[in-house]
């Protein structure tokens, strides 16, 4: 138990995150390092939960294991700040609205579309379309490593690479689509490279699709096949044919900003 560590209170929008030192026991160390500016008398806050879920789930997750709710301003507001990460499309034949809660912090909410008013519950507005993304986009191992990765590992990690700071390929390796625990996937030989790009457009595609007809292209949900798409992409780039790449890096780097816009609201990073 850290005395002061524990006192800092949760935040869905925190101005602070904590970095661990030592090798564990009574010689680790606990930081706290600012990532926003912090007036004189401002609390210090953190994240509890995981930055990558929508608000219902951020509120269920909090109430269950903590026992309150958040009342941040991202919470408090149906579109997240903007950035519409949980926003859906309405299914309405001919309606070009979007569905958000009507009361965000409400985990029972209904949602209501922008231009028709339809309103739907949870259960039959949200759900099924979670299932339809979770089906099309798949649910390999790699998409469950990708969910637990925060915001600014992702940043640190795969970002740079192609908004031109540089980085490792292998911060890339386990957070491609492929793994060494997937033995019908293999990591080399013949074809390989052109098996990875053909899922590479497969997921495009998907993603491209499912923006346009079913969630804001935002959508948290879409952030894990996001995110091993992007690093998928620059583990084969230098591999693959020039016209592949000249069609390919537009689409990454578009990819890539997409995301860090959304992050640069719901988490500001400050490198240590």
């Amino acid at each position: 138990m850290y005395e002061w560590g524990s006192k800092v209170s949760h935040s869905c929008l925190p101005n602070t995150r904590n970095v661990f030192s030592g090798t564990g026991g009574t010689d680790e160390k606990l930081r706290i390092l600012s990532i926003l500016k912090i007036q004189n008398g401002e609390p210090l806050t953190q994240l509890y939960g995981m930055s990558g879920e929508g608000t219902r789930g951020r509120q269920v997750a909090l109430q269950s294991v903590y026992f309150f709710s958040c009342n941040c301003p991202r919470c408090a507001d149906p579109t997240e700040l903007g950035t519409n990460f949980s926003t859906l499309r309405c299914q309405i034949k001919g309606c070009i609205g979007v569905l958000t809660p009507i009361s965000p912090r409400d985990t029972g909410s209904a949602w209501k579309c922008s231009k028709c008013a339809k309103k739907l519950s949870y259960e039959n507005g949200v759900l099924p379309v979670l299932a339809q993304i979770e089906q099309e986009t798949g649910d390999s191992i790699v998409f469950k490593l990708c969910r637990t990765l925060t915001y600014a590992e992702f940043l640190t990690n795969h970002l740079s690479y192609f908004v031109g700071m540089g980085a490792s390929d292998a911060l890339f390796s386990e957070f491609e689509f492929y793994s060494y625990e997937n033995p019908e996937v293999p990591m080399q030989g013949d074809g390989v490279i052109e098996m990875k790009l053909e899922h590479v457009w497969k997921i495009f595609e998907i993603i491209e699709r499912l923006s346009q007809t079913v969630v804001h292209p935002n959508h948290y949900a879409m952030l894990p096949a996001k995110t091993a798409l992007i690093a998928t992409s620059h583990a084969i780039f230098q591999d693959i044919e020039t016209d592949s790449r000249s069609r390919l890096l537009p689409k990454v780097t578009k990819l890539n900003r997409e995301v860090l816009e959304v992050m640069n609201v719901l988490q500001p990073f400050r490198k240590t």
